[in-house]
């Protein structure tokens, strides 16, 4: 009984993007400047929303982003980043940049 019940509630979940996102991604990226995954969210945050609609429609999840963009074709590229902290120590890593072909 429990897996009629389950698999019902995991068919209507994980849907994806809304088309509202898809909209403003491609619109975000027809600039041709190289962005990170961060940078993407941040920039829909700051935006205005339009319509009353709430922040789950405009803005994806990382996961769900990193997949649009990797299933769209964008074109990549890994960055090496370093930042300095409070304590003087510098913290490195890798920062995947996308761009629209």
């Amino acid at each position: 009984m429990m897996t009629k019940v389950w698999n019902g509630r995991r068919r209507n979940m994980g849907k994806g993007m809304s088309k509202v996102a898809i909209v403003k991604i491609h619109q975000l990226m027809d600039d041709g400047e190289e962005r990170s995954i961060k940078e993407i969210i941040d920039v829909l945050l700051s935006e205005p929303r339009d319509n009353g609609r709430s922040l789950k429609h405009i803005v994806p999840t990382k996961r769900e982003l990193s997949q649009f963009v990797r299933l769209n074709n964008y074109a990549r590229r890994q960055v090496r980043k370093s930042e300095r902290l409070q304590n003087g120590m510098v913290f490195r890593y890798l920062e995947t940049r996308y761009r629209k072909q």
